[in-house]
This record gives C-alpha cells, sequence and structure tokens, in this order.
C-alpha cells in the first residue's frame, strides 16, 4: 500500500496539471489508466473521461496498452467516434509501452495510418506530419514509457514522454485526423476502436 502511494505522488511531481481519480483496465495486459483526468489550459480547467481501453500487438508481440479520453462536457450522441474526431475539445490518446520501441516505429506508423484516416487532404498536412516524424529525434521508446498525445483547442497536439513535452504539433485538421486514426471511419485498426470506445458504448446500454 505504501509503494503505491509513493507511486501516485511521483506521477503527480512528473504531471502536476492532471488530476487523477479512479481507474480503468486494459484487461489482456493488466494494465491501468485513470479514469478520468483534469487538464488546465488557457486559465480553466476540463475534466476529460476514459473512452475505453485497448491492446496493440504485432503478430505476437505486446506492443502497448492504449486509453482515450475526451472532455466530459462532449455529447457523443449515437456514433461516439465521429463526435470524438469532430469534437474541437480537449482530448487525449495515452500509449503505455509494453516493449523497447525505436520510435520512428511510432512516428512512421502514425504517417502510413494518416493516408488511410485521415479527415483532411494528406497533403494538407504535409508539415504537421514533418513535425510529427521528427518529435522524438532518434529516442528509443522503452517498455513502461507513458506517451501522451493531447490535443487542446487553439494549442493543437502536445506530445509528451513520461511528463516530459516533447513538441506540439499546431492545427486542428492534424488533430482531428490524428485522432481519426484510433476513432475514425475507417481507423486503423476496427477491433481497436472497437475497445477504445467501450467504455462509452457500455454506458449507451
Amino acid at each position: 500500500m505504501m509503494r503505491r502511494a509513493l507511486g501516485l505522488v511521483l506521477c503527480g511531481m512528473l504531471l502536476p496539471n492532471l488530476a487523477f481519480s479512479d481507474t480503468i483496465v486494459e484487461k489482456k495486459s493488466k494494465q491501468e489508466f485513470p479514469a478520468t483526468i483534469e487538464v488546465e489550459y488557457d486559465g480553466s480547467t476540463s475534466t476529460l473521461r476514459a473512452t475505453g481501453a485497448a491492446l496493440r500487438k504485432k503478430i505476437f508481440w505486446k506492443v502497448y496498452a492504449a486509453v482515450g479520453y475526451i472532455d466530459s462536457s462532449v455529447e457523443l450522441g449515437d456514433d461516439p467516434g465521429k463526435a470524438i474526431v469532430d469534437a474541437d475539445a480537449p482530448k487525449e490518446i495515452h500509449l503505455r509501452m509494453l516493449r523497447d520501441v525505436d520510435s520512428k516505429k511510432i512516428t512512421n506508423g502514425v504517417n502510413e495510418a494518416l493516408k488511410k484516416c485521415a479527415v483532411v487532404p494528406y497533403d494538407d498536412i504535409a508539415g504537421e506530419r514533418e513535425q510529427f516524424l521528427n518529435v522524438f529525434g532518434d529516442e528509443k521508446l522503452m517498455k513502461g514509457d507513458d506517451l501522451r498525445m493531447l490535443y487542446l483547442p487553439g494549442k493543437g497536439l502536445e506530445v509528451s514522454v513520461n511528463g516530459e513535452v516533447r513538441g506540439v504539433i499546431e492545427g486542428a485538421g492534424f488533430g482531428r485526423s490524428f485522432f481519426a486514426i484510433y476513432y475514425g471511419d475507417p481507423p486503423v485498426d476496427d477491433g481497436l476502436k472497437e475497445k477504445l470506445l467501450s467504455a462509452v458504448t457500455e454506458d449507451q446500454d
């Protein structure tokens, strides 16, 4: 119990702008994430709720556990995926690495997925894609690393690793297209989308 309390304190030290309560679990990897987070920006605080948790695998290997978040004020309606993609509101994709991965595999994978999923013309976000491709440099992402992509209206997509911001990619078009990878029609992976919406679709049952 004492070790868990210390872990929560350290997490608070790394991410002073986020507050956590309760958990959501990705069952296959047994990874726990906050069920809600609070994001402070532009002088206000937004509460984001988890939309679901998923596991990304490559052949037999577990690559990362993922959880998505959306501002709790956003009405998701009958098509939660579209509502999340279209919302110009705080939203986040949080990946927890389950194995060591060259960061270029993640950024190149996103770039390839945008060819299929972007909601704006692919060539129109060439500059933003280039920024994202270079956001980590030659860094290797290690098992246990927390990679967060947080979209903030008027700011863009903030990319951080273990609480350290590595870059911000401006532009609502790129932000929407990034979330369309996970929530769009089509997404990069139907099963991943289903799991990432599981918490909000259960709420509608």
